[in-house]
């Protein structure tokens, strides 16, 4: 299986003081550079929560399987 888009999402939770949270954003632009990653998004929010509670609004107005219909929409929309 080859996805159509090469972009990928992670989520970290980072360190608790200002020096260590900037030496790992540090070391992760450092890193993409190096491979040629081109970081194309960001967000200082918990974006995951908020997909979590999107997901559960939205099954409680088009049903859990219809939110389960979009996400293999999309998830096949991804694949070639």
């Amino acid at each position: 299986m080859e996805l159509k888009k090469r972009k990928i999402t992670q989520v970290y939770l980072l360190p608790d003081t200002a020096e260590e949270r900037s030496g790992f954003a540090d070391g992760l632009v450092s890193l993409a550079k190096q491979f040629n990653v081109q970081i194309t998004a960001g967000s200082v929010h918990d974006e995951i929560s908020y997909v979590e509670i999107l997901e559960k609004e939205l099954s409680e107005h088009i049903s859990e399987s219809g939110v389960e219909d979009i996400r293999q929409i999309y998830e096949h929309s991804m694949v070639e």
